[in-house]
């Protein structure tokens, strides 16, 4: 199993979770009462999934295995976690717990050292054996009788060793997942929208397996989670995206030094980068220099290089 950032691709499989998880799971909260379940169902439509994905401040993350997916869970980074579903497929094998793991983890990465969330009926109990206190009085929601408002303090979290390694086609999700949510809340900052939508179409998870096989494609990891990437294409360095959250922690160096003692390995004396406009200053930095620009449309990419020859 692989927990990682959900794509606005996995709206259809996580709204059939979402659902599923209330109707089948919640039943002791919604009693099997039409309008309860009409209002709680209601907002668990693709297009509020897509726009919860795009949310700049909001993490969603998935569940998978096999493609499946088997969980969905959610947390601001305010630190309120706001989703947390099962599939009643995969209950009782520690996805929830994992889940919820991977929430605090990302909240924690953000800078809480508390997280909040309101717990229904069904699940309170779960949320009191993994450290979620009481912090007021039950709060109805979606016409249901009853909701708990809980805190957690979050253990302060020991430095996570970053691994370099080459990827493999169980990584294709995570990969194109990083990508996206660059392009979206880095790369978008530098150019215009349709110019984002259209550079996203290369990076779908479906895309990102094939370029596995065309390319040497690298992941930067914490733990089990993928939070880099990059790839050489013979002498040119293709796809360089870290995670926006983990984006000032040397992980984009990690990355090159991997593309560089590979590039160094295969004899190539120049390594050439089609760098973004939000990458110019990362690549100057190590080194690399502009020699001119590519437009494609309205898209300006800027062709750096830089000899590997001196810098053994």
């Amino acid at each position: 199993m692989q927990i990682r950032d959900a794509t606005p691709e996995d709206a259809p499989a996580a709204c059939i979770v979402l659902k599923r998880s209330i109707a089948e799971l919640c039943e002791v909260d919604h009693r099997n009462d039409p309008s309860i379940l009409a209002r709680w169902l209601g907002n668990k439509t693709h297009e509020n999934f897509c726009a919860w994905v795009r949310q700049i401040d909001n993490s969603v993350l998935v569940a998978v295995e096999n493609q499946d997916i088997l969980a969905v869970g959610s947390v601001t980074d305010a630190g309120t976690i706001g989703l947390n579903y099962v599939s009643p497929d995969a209950r009782f094998r520690g996805v929830s717990r994992a889940l919820l793991r991977a929430l605090e983890i990302r909240a924690a990465e953000r800078g809480n050292n508390r997280c909040n969330l309101t717990s229904t009926e069904t699940a309170r109990r779960f949320y009191l054996s993994n450290g979620y206190v009481e912090n007021g009085p039950p709060v109805g929601g979606f016409g249901t009788s009853s909701g708990y408002p809980m805190t957690k303090a979050l253990a302060t979290p020991g430095p996570m060793e970053c691994t370099i390694r080459p990827a493999g086609e169980e990584d294709v999700d995570g990969i194109s997942a990083v990508i996206l949510r660059a392009l979206r809340e880095t790369n978008a900052k530098d150019y215009a929208g349709e110019i984002i939508e259209r550079i996203e179409r290369s990076f779908s998870p479906s895309a990102v397996l094939e370029l596995i096989s065309k390319r040497t494609v690298f992941v930067a990891a914490l733990g089990s989670r993928i939070v880099g990437t990059a790839s050489l294409d013979g002498s040119v360095v293709r796809a360089v995206f870290v995670s926006p959250d983990v984006q000032t922690r040397g992980i984009g160096k990690l990355l090159m030094a991997e593309v560089e003692r590979t590039a160094r390995q295969r004899k190539i004396g120049r390594l050439t980068v089609p760098s973004s406009i939000s990458a110019e200053t990362f690549y100057a930095q190590l080194g690399f220099e502009a020699v001119r620009d590519s437009w494609f449309g309205e898209e300006r990419t800027i062709i750096m290089e830089r000899s590997l020859e001196d810098r053994q």
